[in-house]
């Protein structure tokens, strides 16, 4: 049974790495495995004498299943199943009595660790999990080497690991970066940030995050911050309260990924950058006008928008071409439909006001001007706390609150264009982003925003922001300096450091732990087969198959000499003195050479034999290695010198050899 100390070490590492995994495990179960804890840390400090009994425990096992089966369809399969074993570490930290439970429990424990590192997967999270691990491994080598010295294991436990660093960094590299070939159970839905529909709210809620949601370094020249417009998902459904993406452009995208992808006319001038996206359990990608995709694992789509062929179920790098002076100037007779239609019924007020602008604004030009020009008369403010409007939210905004969100001012133009006549959608996404080192621009949840497209005849769908015209500072400053006068930036995150960027180390703090964060999703979380191929393209000239080949077998053989390494620094050394090393080899040789030595015979009969049937230049040899073991075995110490002795083998190979010609 493993020690106290190594039972202590087991138990913090359980309790570490599930206390981490506190979002995603339920209440209840959490706690019960700190009552756990507790119980076999009293039992290895003997303030407590005696477990649970098993019957308890069974029935406590069996409570736990019932509950958990009851809440478990709320919280997903994986989630599900990531509770029920944590339940089964926490009954088997209280019944741990034997090395077969030390062990089970030891690769629970890392099980669970490395599905915390499917949930978290930042810089800060890895360091975490992996001194969880190291101090898992040290826990079990101590186990199975109880009488080492803690200086000892702790030595060979760093030898292990610098072996293991190399290999793994190989293998991250030469193997092959597949796409995952199923979707992990319950990753269907959006873990933060946009979601599939838009509710005048939602918004407001998103930007009181100051969670990174992409990253995006360009090639050459940053684009001016009016340009920042990063699209998202585009919703043409509005049935009075709110927007949603229409179930024709979800078939529309599922056929694009097994069909030729859509290509838009594109021309001008243009950004390429590379993007790294953040996990959010969609397939949402985001983009400036007009964007084309050069990665293969990114879909493009007649709604101007890119996705990815599988869920973000962690952090994806891929690369773009904006071509920012193209227009949008392409969309079907349906397109146009689409984005004509309206409720049935609901929003009496702004029907009759639409009616009212339509006849005194002929053209579509006008039209607009003058929804625009009745935000910027009325005295609009833009906020983060608007009020909550259930009912006939278009006239509650437009004629009685007239304070809300960019979702608002968006949704209500939408709406307003479209009652009269002209083809308007919602496009959600982000804008802005705060400049990094070089020409790199992070993009956060309060970067999120919303505004409209109107469809001209002669220049396609053309971008309008109602929010720019309430809110100017929005557009030219950001969300911190637009909402400043009500001081609701990141209220729910009070103790974030993008709320400091006035102390002047704080903030040094931030961008440093911002550029690491990058790197580490750049080239170790969002690695993919792009970036395998550009490290191959950079040792070779090209990534050709016989190169990647070649970089294959290279790698697996540096992996193979390594291992032969640690292997051969740790073959078992011979705890065999001097003296008998060397005598038990002179024994080999002579046997080799036909002095076969019986299983009944001692050293002195051996001799004897020697004596009489060698030649004397074998014999003689033979005889002062005989004495160095016989005055080893019984005065304790050698008569000759390591030195000495490998000459005198040497000699007797030789005399051997010389008799025998």
């Amino acid at each position: 049974m493993a020690s106290n100390r190594q039972q202590l070490l087991l138990t913090c590492c359980l309790l570490l790495s599930c206390i981490a995994l506190f979002d995603v495990l339920l209440i209840w179960v959490s706690g019960l495995l700190i009552i756990s804890g507790i119980i076999r840390i009293s039992l290895l400090r003997h303030t407590q004498k005696h477990t649970i009994t098993q019957r308890t425990l069974n029935l406590l096992a069996v409570l736990s299943l019932v509950v958990l089966f009851w809440y478990g369809w709320q919280i997903g399969l994986m989630n599900s199943m990531l509770n029920l074993l944590v339940l089964a570490c926490a009954f088997k930290l209280i019944k741990l009595e034997n090395h077969k439970d030390f062990l089970q429990l030891s690769l629970s424990t890392l099980f669970i660790i490395a599905c915390g590192f499917m949930f978290y997967q930042q810089i800060i999270a890895v360091v975490f999990y992996s001194l969880l691990v190291i101090a898992l491994l040290f826990a079990l080598q101590s186990h199975f080497q109880p009488n080492r010295t803690l200086p000892d294991l702790s030595t060979e436990l760093i030898k292990q690991i610098s072996f293991a660093i190399p290999v793994s960094l190989l293998l991250f590299i030469a193997l092959p970066h597949l796409p995952p070939l199923w979707q992990m159970p319950g990753m269907n839905q959006a873990q933060s940030g946009l979601s599939d529909t838009l509710n005048p709210g939602d918004l407001s809620r998103v930007a009181q995050s100051a969670e990174l949601a992409f990253s995006a370094e360009f090639q050459q020249k940053l684009p001016t911050r009016t340009q920042l417009y990063w699209r998202a998902q585009v919703m043409e459904v509005f049935n009075g309260k709110q927007w949603s993406r229409h179930p024709y452009r979800l078939r529309q995208q599922q056929q694009l990924q097994f069909s030729q992808h859509y290509n838009p006319r594109v021309f001008g001038e243009h950004y390429r950058y590379s993007v790294v996206a953040q996990p959010t359990g969609m397939n949402l990608l985001y983009a400036l006008d007009v964007a084309t995709p050069v990665s293969d694992d990114v879909i493009a789509n007649p709604s101007y928008q890119l996705t990815s062929k599988f869920p973000l179920v962690s952090t994806i790098s891929y690369e773009v071409i904006s071509w920012y002076q193209t227009p949008l100037d392409q969309a079907s007779s349906f397109d146009l439909v689409l984005n004509l239609q309206l409720p049935p019924n609901g929003n009496p007020r702004a029907r009759a006001f639409a009616k009212q602008l339509a006849a005194n604004n002929p053209t579509v030009q006008q039209k607009i001007r003058a929804v625009l020009q009745y935000y910027k008369q009325q005295s609009f403010v833009y906020s983060l706390q608007p009020d909550v409007m259930p009912d006939n939210m278009v006239d509650t905004f437009l004629f009685e609150k007239k304070k809300g969100f960019c979702a608002h001012y968006a949704a209500s133009m939408a709406y307003l264009l479209r009652l009269m006549g002209i083809p308007a959608r919602v496009v959600t996404g982000y804008m802005g982003g705060e400049n990094q080192s070089g020409n790199r621009i992070n993009v956060y949840q309060f970067d999120a925003h919303a505004w409209v497209e109107a469809w001209h005849e002669d220049k396609g769908w053309v971008r309008y922001d109602p929010t720019a015209v309430v809110s100017p500072e929005r557009l030219l400053y950001g969300l911190e300096q637009a909402v400043a006068y009500e001081n609701s930036f990141l209220t729910e995150q009070p103790f974030s450091l993008m709320k400091f960027k006035s102390v002047r180390w704080l903030n040094q703090l931030r961008l440093a732990f911002a550029q690491m964060d990058y790197w580490w999703n750049s080239w170790v979380v969002g690695f993919n087969q792009r970036q395998q191929l550009s490290i191959i393209s950079a040792i070779f000239g090209s990534a050709t198959l016989t190169n990647i080949g070649l970089f294959t077998l290279g790698a697996l053989g540096i992996i193979l000499f390594i291992v032969a390494v640690y292997i051969w620094k740790n073959k078992p050394k011979s705890t065999s003195p001097v003296a008998v090393k060397y005598y038990l080899h002179a024994l080999k040789i002579l046997k080799k050479h036909g002095y076969q030595r019986q299983y009944s015979q001692g050293p002195e009969d051996y001799y004897q034999q020697i004596k009489t049937s060698s030649p004397l230049p074998v014999f003689n040899v033979f005889k002062r290695l005989h004495n160095n073991y016989m005055h080893y075995q019984y005065a304790g110490k050698p008569s000759m010198s390591p030195k000495r002795l490998k000459a005198e083998l040497k000699q007797l190979k030789h005399v051997l050899r010389t008799s025998q010609s």
